[in-house]
């Protein structure tokens, strides 16, 4: 299993098997007032050998200040079942998955990070850093 793609962006949808993305990269959020909801998805896609293709496969994903302090932790058990009957021997299986974290609250301004953690052995986690901070107002 291995992270082929991990972004934040403004919209994400899985249709077919295939990922779309909008705004893709998110790394700042502006925002006129605190608390503020991060209008956001979390975009993936695992790639995984056809030898995993059975197996249960768990990650959490959580989302901590710039402290490391937790704000909000989820699990998720995937697998994709049986291997499909057109896939060349030892061509990947690709997996593509969303998060919608757009009412998630941000509590303040500063530094955030979004850590995809595979719990598998062997597999580092993955962290997404950005920032939150005041929109400039539009008439000073």
């Amino acid at each position: 299993m291995r992270f082929q793609v991990t972004t934040l962006c403004d919209f994400a949808n899985v249709r077919e098997g295939m990922l779309s993305l909008l705004s893709a990269g998110v790394t700042r959020l502006w925002r006129m007032q605190f608390p503020a909801e991060m209008h956001t998805v979390l975009a993936l896609v695992i790639e995984l050998d056809s030898s995993e293709a059975t197996i249960p496969k768990e990650m959490r994903v959580r989302i901590e200040d710039g402290d490391g302090q937790l704000l909000m932790e989820q699990s998720a058990v995937f697998q994709i079942g049986e291997v499909p009957a057109n896939n060349d021997p030892g061509e990947p299986l690709i997996l593509p998955m969303i998060m919608n974290l757009r009412d998630f609250k941000i509590p303040r301004p500063g530094r955030y990070q979004i850590v995809i953690d595979p719990l598998e052995e062997g597999i580092e986690p993955v962290a997404l850093r950005f920032r939150a901070d005041y929109r400039p107002d539009p008439d000073s």
